[in-house]
């Protein structure tokens, strides 16, 4: 696949938009065509009785190797018609060529369910179904090598304007189609004269086939590299006038304004360009248009399904932007332009949130893949697609990390077929290394599960990896998923098919550790070192590890697992949980100088993103608990008052302690936070408003426990009394695992962090005797 260069999407080398197509080069010799005789070796009968099922009757059977179908439109009216501008019937053609040897292709990219969001309200649950066109019977009929084949109605849509336009039509056509007045898409006849194939998977592909549709799949993206174009079809509605003017006449000078000026410059500019010093960059005119249609603009890009499709990174994203024509009905749009579009609206304006006022839940999908600026500033995954615009393979991380980050990525764009998370991925695997990658458990197979597609793919991680800690932080969030809902898979396997953002619930985030991971803690030490860290049998992982601790009490977070943020009364009782912990007699085991106070503060500033006060210049103990419990009081409720009466009663009944505050001191402390700066301000109001999610008496599904060692840990609230604290070979973090029935084995629930043994003091003399083979099930 060829790949963008790494400078392309920086803004100190942003390049002008171009003309979005040139000619194409005249090849010295047409690609010498398959016949009859070559791709079924012998003549090709499509008489019904030669089959038993339409499939088999429309479609030869393919060569082994690297070759393709490809289709061409015939030209005609149907019977009847009285103007060009009814729709017309579609008659096509397959042949079949080898990829090498093909001629000049264009290749479609277009969502095979509706083209556009429908708000689930208004329609039943089958007609959200994306894949709705895999059946040969599809909503619409069109005829191709003489047989007629049901299609879907966005891709007869694209057929209809295909032939309308005059495109991709066979060459004993091409006069009656050069009679056709329409304007041209992309400045030039598409090939030489109007003559040009198509590739589209729905009908290149025989959809019945299972061992062809795996071959193809495979070469999908051999496909779109070989293919002269990409025409992405956004479907036949087209947006309104104010959208069309505002690509004519806005877009343009705000791209030379954002090349010449800073982008800070612009990151202080509302969105609605009100600012008049824009003028002198825009003109008043412009600027009005903006104003007036820049909510129709954003509406029309997020409502479209095919900004949330995941084969789309595959399709265009390894290709120079130059390289891709985007189609909504008519009118016609440079890829390149609506690429830096996105840039523009969710990066310089940051206007990722105010964006979400105006479209619905299932359209935000769209903004939050091509946005630069993460909604989850530490995840780094929901930008996927700007992602791909980035890739430097050469500083990426071993083919293991590199590949199982690519598929956790992919668990944020849509594929209505489990199995697609993983085959989705595999044409980008190059792009991503720098170099191809062959193995047989990650070769397109659909005649297996998703469940053993799933586990294939952790499986060649597992057999190749040299480390878990990247696997074992995702499968910490994975651990809520799989608790609450059976998804079939082995508690080892990722759920790479199920979308999520809050994949950083581990210890290590999967946005520290993609790139740059340089380990904060080592509790294995000597047991990481062995380059072999485990084998599997059937769907069970064999590590090697040793039991350390059994937790033994904790905070009753049940009502976090099951979701019920909303409720307040529970969080007082995590800070009182907190409270009495640290009026417990005795020093923190193993750290005689450490104080209780100090390593609750230890314990849940475990990672950056989990320290409450990164806001505010904290001198001391008392003043990090007076900020804490401050923002744990102060979320909005109706039994405020009470919760204050309940607090107040703890603290007295357990007496005074230099290290804490008193209820005047919280009280006082928020007061103060009324006229303090506008910034400082703004980032307590955030951590009023979300505490849940920014760190009041749980962080990111994760909460307080204690051992019967005595040891203070941060670790998923899917944890409960009696679950076991290991340390494994190859993972730098304490592990929590659960008992099984199963072929005593282990349950894995995720990383731990365990105050006092992060750097290998728990691996004594004996604790090393102890190791041992542990199951995974």
């Amino acid at each position: 696949m060829e790949r963008i260069d790494a400078t392309m999407r920086t803004g100190s080398t942003r390049r002008r938009i171009k003309a979005l197509f040139r000619s194409l080069a005249k090849r010295g010799k047409e690609p010498d065509q398959l016949s009859p005789a070559e791709t079924t070796g012998g003549s090709r009968t499509l008489d019904a009785a030669s089959a038993s099922s339409p499939s088999a009757q429309l479609y030869d059977h393919l060569p082994e190797g690297r070759h393709i179908r490809l289709l061409q439109i015939i030209y005609r009216t149907a019977q009847g018609q009285e103007s060009l501008a009814k729709i017309p019937e579609i008659s096509s053609t397959l042949t079949t060529f080898a990829i090498d040897k093909a001629p000049p292709f264009w290749a479609l990219s277009y969502t095979w369910g509706p083209p556009r969001h429908i708000i689930p309200e208004t329609v039943g649950a089958d007609e959200t179904e994306p894949r709705a066109e895999c059946s040969t019977v599809g909503s619409r009929i069109i005829e191709c090598n003489g047989r007629r084949l049901g299609v879907g109605q966005n891709l007869f849509d694209f057929l209809c304007e295909a032939q309308r336009r005059g495109l991709f039509v066979s060459q004993q056509s091409t006069a009656k189609a050069k009679t056709i007045r329409s304007r041209e898409p992309f400045g030039h006849d598409v090939g030489n004269g109007r003559s040009a194939y198509l590739w589209v998977d729905a009908l290149c592909i025989d959809q019945e086939n299972v061992a062809e549709r795996s071959h193809q799949v495979n070469l999908m993206a051999a496909i779109y590299k070989a293919a002269a174009r990409v025409v992405v079809w956004l479907g036949p509605l087209e947006p309104d006038g104010a959208v069309v003017d505002i690509f004519d006449k806005v877009i343009p000078p705000l791209f030379r304004a954002w090349e010449k000026e800073p982008r800070q410059f612009f990151r202080n500019k509302n969105i609605t360009l009100l600012d008049p010093e824009l003028n002198e960059y825009l003109g008043e005119t412009e600027r009005q248009l903006w104003q007036t249609g820049f909510v129709s603009l954003v509406a029309f890009f997020v409502e479209s399904r095919w900004f949330g499709r995941g084969w789309v990174a595959q399709e265009v994203l390894g290709l120079p932007t130059s390289q891709v024509a985007m189609l909504a009905g008519s009118q016609t749009f440079m890829f390149g332009q609506v690429v830096d579009l996105f840039d523009v609206l969710f990066d310089a304006f940051a206007a990722v949130d105010s964006a979400r006022a105006w479209v619905s839940r299932e359209r935000r999908h769209s903004m939050e893949l091509w946005s630069t600026t993460n909604c989850y500033p530490q995840l780094r995954l929901t930008n996927t697609m700007q992602y791909f615009f980035r890739i430097q393979p050469w500083k990426v991380l071993d083919a293991p990390d590199a590949i199982l980050v690519l598929f956790l990525r992919m668990t944020v764009p849509e594929f209505s077929d489990r199995r697609d998370h993983i085959y989705g991925c595999l044409g980008l695997i190059a792009l991503v290394l720098g170099r191809p990658l062959q193995h047989s458990l990650l070769t397109p197979d659909y005649s297996l599960t998703a469940r053993q597609v799933l586990t294939r793919a952790a499986t060649w991680y597992y057999q190749n990896a040299k480390e878990l800690d990247i696997v074992f932080s995702a499968l910490t969030y994975h651990a809520r998923q799989r608790c609450q809902y059976d998804n079939g898979l082995p508690s080892w396997v990722p759920d790479f098919a199920q979308r999520s953002y809050f994949l950083r619930t581990g210890m290590n985030p999967v946005s520290e550790t993609s790139y740059r991971y340089k380990p904060r803690f080592n509790a294995t030490l000597k047991l990481s070192r062995d380059e072999h860290i485990c084998d599997i049998d059937g769907d069970a992982l064999l590590l090697r590890g040793a039991r350390i601790d059994v937790i033994e009490d904790g905070a009753d977070v049940a009502w976090l697992r099951e979701q019920q943020i909303e409720r307040t009364r529970e969080v007082l009782d995590h800070v009182l949980w907190v409270l009495d912990y640290i009026f417990e007699d005795g020093p923190y085991p193993r750290k005689r100088s450490q104080s209780r106070e100090e390593a609750v503060i230890r314990t849940w500033t475990a990672t950056p993103d989990n320290d409450p006060v990164t806001a505010y210049t904290i001198r001391s103990g008392r003043e990090w608990f007076t900020c804490w419990i401050a923002l744990c009081m102060t979320r909005p409720s109706k039994t405020t008052s009470q919760k204050w009466k309940l607090l107040d009663s703890k603290l007295a009944s357990l007496g005074t302690r230099e290290s804490l505050p008193t209820l005047a001191d919280l009280r006082e402390h928020n007061e103060a936070m009324g006229s303090t700066t506008p910034s400082t301000l703004k980032a307590y109001e955030k951590f009023k408003k979300h505490p849940y999610n920014q760190r009041p008496g749980v962080a990111w599904g994760r909460s307080l426990y204690t051992t019967k060692g005595g040891y203070l840990i941060l670790t998923t609230i899917q944890a409960v009394p009696g679950d076991e604290i290991w340390l494994i070979r190859g993972c730098r973090t304490p592990v929590v695992l659960r008992k099984s029935s199963e072929r005593d084995g282990y349950f894995i629930l995720g990383q731990a962090y365990v105050n006092g043994i992060m750097n290998g003091e728990a691996l004594t003399d004996e604790v090393e005797k102890s190791v041992s083979t542990i199951c995974l099930v």
